[in-house]
């Protein structure tokens, strides 16, 4: 599915070009979050997860949506359409996934993303959207920018009666998805670590 196949009102589509500005905008949103802490103590080596957003998006570009705010991307969103995640080697060279082991030890990282996959497994069985991440950059949040995000693409499954799956790591964020209408599925704490996951899913309206 390309990602320029489907628009969603009033969103920008993020193309190749703003792949490094989206980056950006995603490595400082997610900079405190709980997941990297975790991942990364040392505030220096955190700054590299702007190569695993890279790894992410292109991922998104050959399989997925990514939409913006606008064209200045003061926030986006990256969506993976149903039956199209792909965790074979082709689809990680796709989508540059061998710069990492060049970059960081991927090993703690993998164990991780390996848990989260569980437990989108365990949460939910039935054909869904996976809204595989929603960023503000700091400087626009509290701007109203997440709801510009949110709300034309659960207006696009609300008319198509398409289910949507998440999860977070920040308790702090459960209250704006409930928001939204989405409903905690699963929660689980990964093993060996301090990070929680809560797997939530959004039903048509």
């Amino acid at each position: 599915m390309k990602n320029n196949s489907l628009s969603f009102n009033g969103l920008y589509t993020v193309k190749k070009k703003d792949i490094k500005k989206a980056c950006t905008v995603l490595t400082r949103a997610f900079f405190e979050d709980p997941l990297f802490r975790y991942l990364f103590p040392n505030t220096k080596k955190r700054k590299k997860i702007y190569y695993m957003f890279y790894v992410s998006l292109n991922y998104a570009m050959n399989y997925g949506y990514i939409v913006a705010t606008s064209k200045k991307i003061e926030g986006l969103l990256v969506l993976i359409p149903p039956r199209k995640k792909k965790d074979n080697i082709f689809a990680l060279l796709k989508s540059k996934g061998f710069i990492i082991p060049f970059i960081m030890n991927w090993r703690k990282p993998m164990e991780m993303q390996k848990y989260i996959d569980e437990i989108h497994a365990k949460a939910i069985n039935v054909q869904h959207w996976y809204l595989n991440s929603i960023a503000v950059d700091p400087p626009h949040q509290n701007k109203g920018f997440a709801s510009k995000l949110l709300r034309p693409v659960l207006d696009f499954f609300d008319t198509q009666k398409e289910i949507c799956y998440l999860e977070t790591e920040n308790e702090k964020n459960i209250s704006l998805y409930e928001h939204f209408g989405f409903e905690v599925a699963i929660s689980e704490k990964i093993p060996n670590s301090n990070v929680q996951v809560w797997g939530m899913i959004r039903k048509p309206k």
